[in-house]
């Protein structure tokens, strides 16, 4: 296999090229690679140029410096950045960083590090609970966070206060404490809604160096070095700057039921039936009615609703003297701790088997056998739209609350910001602090100094 760099839109032969790697100190670039080529020359010709790009040009400035591909050296394949340094008459000046394998989750996002996710029993006491460690106590914690990113003259957030995991005063419990998101029932103009009380967005943020511990662990490694005891690191927290939390939003549900849907069909004395099973999965809290409106011949058949297969209501040959079932009795009540995990309300018919209802007053279009809504109680907007259900849900998931960012750019965040070195040796990497000897001289190497060497010169 011959030494090249290969990328998407041409590759370059590196076999009768002189390649020099040399390791590189991190402490001088901002950026980490493990190694990278001296440069190196490459002549090229009227097909390089019209495949890579016209960089003899003086017109080239809008062309790419760095392109990423496939380094090929001494049959080995290596991740790589090519470098065009300089375009002379005939040849070009490159250089290669690669070996990016040796820290194989440098590119791997945080949200797929093996981060701490978790149920627990109630997320408002953990985070009382949770907000009174440090680290290493606890790898997260839940700070209050200033945020405008939501309007408090919406009704969705009209009992909100700008805060993140607000934590405050609870007058009724004379104590301190995250104050919970509710329904509550409310009566206007003698018709009961469900209001939203959107008061708290819980949102764990997990400490850098737990962060930076897993990441290196993931890829084999322990972090050790005076980064574990650096005071302002230690307390530091991440924060994703997206929705960690989850909106739970009423919507009305309205379900056609055809004869030709039937799951089964059956005998009954000499006569035909059909069974019919319909389901709606509710993720919003509030109130339900279910509204049945049903044609059954002669007025025979079963109705049963359920709810996550408890039965809340059954009919049996309703109507007498009538052969449409209609109902709106039922009203089924989703609380938040039900709606985070999804609530199934289910309708099962039994009825005598007959053809489509064609039409039907009241009603566009073919009628079916059935009309099945589910009709939410709720809080509307000025606008007629429901007002959305804030659902902080009991589950501290750390993958869903980091940056989008790879876990390579936040290492060099934090040893750019806090000028750390790094150092890899065995299963060990190491981060401390880049200390400079002041009390020794620089060395002078301007003897050394060429304007060019004669290749460059040509």
């Amino acid at each position: 296999m011959k030494d090249q760099f290969i990328t998407e839109t041409f590759s370059i032969d590196l076999s009768a090229s002189d390649t020099s790697f040399t390791e590189e100190n991190p402490r001088f670039k901002d950026s980490i690679w493990t190694k990278y080529t001296l440069p190196i020359s490459v002549y090229y010709d009227r097909d390089f140029l019209t495949n890579v790009g016209q960089y003899s040009s003086f017109t080239n400035e809008n062309l790419p410096k760095y392109v990423d591909g496939i380094h090929i050296f001494e049959g080995k394949m290596m991740k790589g950045k090519l470098e065009f340094v300089e375009f002379y008459n005939h040849y070009a000046k490159i250089q290669i960083d690669s070996g990016f394998e040796e820290l194989p989750n440098f590119d791997k996002k945080l949200e797929d590090l093996p981060l701490l996710d978790m149920e627990v029993e109630d997320i408002y006491a953990h985070a009382e609970e949770v907000c009174k460690k440090k680290y290493p106590d606890t790898n997260y914690n839940f700070p209050k966070l200033y945020t405008d990113a939501y309007s408090l003259d919406s009704d969705g957030f009209k009992y909100f206060d700008s805060f993140i995991n607000n934590r405050r005063l609870i007058v009724e419990r004379s104590a301190m404490g995250f104050p919970k998101n509710e329904i509550v029932e409310t009566t206007n103009n003698n018709q009961i809604y469900w209001d939203c009380i959107n008061r708290n967005i819980i949102h764990p943020l997990p400490y850098v160096l737990y962060i930076l511990k897993t990441g290196f662990a993931d890829a084999g490694f322990e972090l050790k070095g005076e980064i574990l005891t650096d005071e302002t690191l230690i307390n530091k927290c991440i924060y994703s700057g997206k929705d960690y939390h989850t909106t739970g939003e009423q919507k009305e549900h309205i379900i056609k039921v055809f004869a030709e849907e039937n799951d089964r069909t059956f005998d009954v004395g000499g006569q035909q039936y059909a069974s019919f099973i319909k389901s709606v999965k509710i993720t919003a809290p509030g109130k339900y009615r279910v509204a049945l409106d049903i044609f059954l011949k002669q007025g025979l058949g079963t109705i049963c609703i359920k709810k996550n297969e408890n039965q809340i209501a059954e009919y049996t040959n309703p109507t007498t003297n009538k052969e449409y079932f209609n109902n709106t009795d039922n009203v089924i009540d989703v609380t938040i701790e039900e709606a985070e995990k999804g609530v199934v309300i289910k309708v099962e018919i039994e009825r005598l088997a007959t053809n489509d209802i064609q039409q039907k007053r009241g009603y566009e279009g073919i009628f079916g056998i059935a009309r099945i809504e589910l009709r939410p109680i709720r809080q509307h907007k000025t606008d007629g739209s429901a007002v959305p259900f804030i659902i902080n849900a009991n589950r501290v998931n750390i993958k869903r609350a980091v940056p989008d960012i790879t876990f390579g750019e936040l290492v060099n965040i934090i040893k750019n910001w806090r000028n750390y070195d790094l150092t890899f040796e065995n299963e060990i990497v190491t981060m401390d602090r880049i200390k400079i000897d002041k009390s020794i001289d620089p060395m002078d190497f301007r003897e050394f100094e060429i304007e060019k060497s004669n290749e460059e010169k040509e």
